[in-house]
């Protein structure tokens, strides 16, 4: 009779949750009609914080504006379905869709297989709205793919550039059901709505039922340090690893765009309710073939978190990991929290420990602004900063573990005496490297740049990705480095610029490379690529000048090449009278 008793206790305080529910979803449901039924086409935003679109705004944005604009662009775009929500495998008819948007350019024609463009890119994997009361992390990224369509409108060559070797992809809302909740009658509202999985969801507050969905990743999940099994804490992990519906789309979908081989490399997603075995031994992934970054973006503390998270010792990939993020940091100036003194505390069954470990993934927990809610001016403030940090991570994506411990390249520009120089000289490129930086004893900035490449028309970050043939590269020569104010000069000829592209507008890709470590265990790195428009034209008028972008700052840099287009006839004719000479001795 007590079973029953408590059995008929627990229906009846689910029953009540489950009122409690539907009576707040009616109420944000009118709020959402209302929005639609005022708006007459036009955005709306967060009732409190006009800066942000809503829900609604933001998926009709991405629909109705974004894809049609990129498409129109020549990139590539898709909007998917990859999933439901909680509510809506309760509720066909009232829940939402897991949607992710993927964009990237075209790749270059070196880079088609078969005639088609079918090469496997890199992935910038972002994630937002976890988290339902954070209210900033999407309006962020939906500013920055804003900005991309500028930016390539516009023919920018660092965006040009990334996007013929990464694709991003972005889940605009992971919790739709609690960030509806949250937009309107539950502003605190953290968890998803799933009130079924623990009886005592009934004695929680409206806002505090539910899953924390940033406990529930399948990896080391079920730890008391770092989660909870109470119904009303705000880290309560489910019942089971990936048991919400949200997070079995997100994991899902990581397995379709990271490649088999490195998920083969990583650790075992968990199936069982403790974890197995430990994980802190797990063998490093290959820092020259392992591709892909992912970021979750949460609001608030302005701080970098990265693996391990679940137990305060480093990950296997440590220094990579430390690397990126204290160069995130110098962008950003929010700090870098991983193991060590300054590690973040424990959370267990988190999203950036799972992408590390199970998919091989550069991954990070960016945390930024200082509220929840955060306020419009301190948003609007931080913005440009935080693009550089997207863009930042968008480059390094073919390669992470390894381009990120190179050198970075802040700017290239023309010298003043090559900016008036006759059609038939070779012109000088001053590049100006990175400044150290210091919390990184490791890195590669520290160290003596010890060589310098560059290629025309795609960069060659990875091979699988975007091959580059020998006659892409352009010969250079290193004139001198500057350590006091770290730059070289480089000479390039206009006879090996024409011999590769011919007349035309081009663009000239950077890299530099660095030492790191001790002598005797002394290791080298390519930083990132630098983009740079080159125009070579076929008479003596004077080209216009173009912006140079790098990575860290934009600067104006000249055009830099005339020639003459006989020369470049008569360069391709030796080389084939040079060919046919060749052949004959053979023959011969």
């Amino acid at each position: 009779r007590k079973e029953k008793e408590e059995e008929k206790t627990s229906r009846l305080g689910q029953q009540k949750q489950k009122q409690k529910h539907r009576q707040s979803q009616r109420q944000s449901q009118r709020h959402l009609q209302d929005a639609q039924g005022d708006s007459d086409g036009e955005y709306t935003s967060i009732v409190t914080r006009d800066c942000y679109f809503d829900f609604q705004s933001t998926l009709r944005w991405i629909q109705d504006d974004f894809v049609p604009a990129a498409i129109e662009l020549s990139l590539q775009v898709q909007f998917d379905d990859i999933g439901d929500s909680w509510w809506k495998t309760k509720n066909q008819e009232q829940g939402y869709d897991i949607q992710v948007l993927t964009v990237t350019g075209k790749a270059a024609p070196s880079a088609t297989i078969n005639g088609t463009n079918n090469v496997q890119k890199a992935p910038l994997f972002l994630t937002t709205s976890v988290h339902a009361r954070e209210y900033a992390p999407p309006e962020l990224v939906r500013r920055w793919l804003q900005h991309l369509l500028e930016r390539v409108q516009n023919r920018d060559p660092l965006y040009l550039s990334f996007l013929q070797h990464t694709q991003i992809h972005w889940i605009p809302y992971v919790n739709p059901d609690g960030r509806v909740l949250a937009e309107t009658t539950q502003p605190w509202r953290r968890k998803n709505i799933n009130y079924d999985w623990n009886m005592a969801s009934a004695m929680c507050s409206n806002d505090a039922y539910g899953v924390d969905l940033n406990r529930n990743f399948p990896f080391q999940w079920g730890l008391d340090d770092g989660s909870s099994s109470s119904a009303c804490s705000p880290f309560s992990r489910g019942d089971t690893p990936a048991s919400e519906p949200e997070i079995q789309a997100v994991v899902n979908y990581a397995q379709s765009i990271f490649p088999q081989q490195q998920q083969q490399q990583g650790q075992p997603i968990q199936t069982t309710p403790l974890p197995t075995q430990d994980h802190r031994q797990a063998p490093k992934y290959d820092e020259t073939t392992t591709v892909g970054v992912y970021v979750d973006l949460h609001s608030y503390g302005n701080i970098y978190i990265f693996p391990w998270g679940y137990v305060n010792e480093r990950a296997p990939n440590h220094i990579a990991l430390y690397t990126a993020l204290h160069k995130l940091e110098d962008i950003t100036s929010y700090r870098a929290t991983g193991p060590g003194p300054e590690h973040y505390g424990e959370a267990s069954g988190a999203s950036d420990d799972f992408m590390y470990a199970t998919q091989g993934a550069m991954s990070c927990t960016w945390e930024f602004g200082s509220s929840f809610h955060e306020q419009c001016q301190a948003f609007e403030d931080a913005i440009d900063k935080n693009f550089r940090a997207l863009e930042y991570l968008a480059n390094i994506a073919p390669q992470p573990y390894s381009l990120c411990q190179g050198p970075d390249i802040q700017s290239v520009r023309l010298s003043e005496e090559d900016q008036e120089a006759a059609a038939n000289m070779d012109v000088t490129l001053t590049i100006q490297i990175q400044e150290p930086t210091e919390t990184i004893p490791s890195s590669s900035s520290l160290q003596d740049v010890v060589e310098i490449r560059a290629f025309m028309e795609h960069p060659l970050v990875h091979t699988n990705a975007l091959p580059v043939w020998s006659w892409d590269v352009v010969t250079t020569h290193v004139n001198n480095w500057n350590k006091d104010d770290r730059t070289f000069e480089i000479t390039l000829s206009r006879n090996d610029v024409l011999f590769a592209r011919g007349a035309g507008n081009h663009t000239l890709y950077i890299q530099a490379k660095g030492s790191t470590g001790s002598n005797s265990e002394e290791s080298y790195y390519w930083g990132p690529v630098a983009a740079v428009p080159l125009s070579v034209n076929g008479n003596n008028i004077p080209s216009s000048s173009a912006a140079a972008t790098s990575y860290f700052t934009t600067e104006t840099a000249q055009q830099l090449f005339q020639s003459n287009a006989a020369s470049a006839t008569f360069h391709t004719m030796a080389i084939l009278l040079l060919g046919s000479f060749v052949l004959t001795v053979w023959n011969w």
